[in-house]
């Protein structure tokens, strides 16, 4: 599950890049570096969550389905 404050984060960045929309285009470039971070930080969230789920998976084989001669 994503924090709070990320999620609230990504949340104000959009809502402040679409205010300035249709101003500045060095403002606009602006709010998107700041939004490629914030979605870098929520990828990385993912990513290290989706790592602790998998580790708490079944043990058992890793190398495959075995002989079954």
């Amino acid at each position: 599950k994503l924090k709070p404050e990320d999620v609230k984060a990504a949340e104000e960045a959009i809502a402040e890049a679409r205010s300035h929309l249709e101003e500045d285009t060095p403002v606009l470039k602006e709010q998107i570096e700041k939004l490629n971070q914030i979605a870098h930080t929520l990828a990385q969230a993912m990513y290290a969550q989706a790592q602790s789920e998998g580790d708490k998976g079944p043990g058992g084989d890793q190398g495959g389905e075995g002989g079954g001669g």
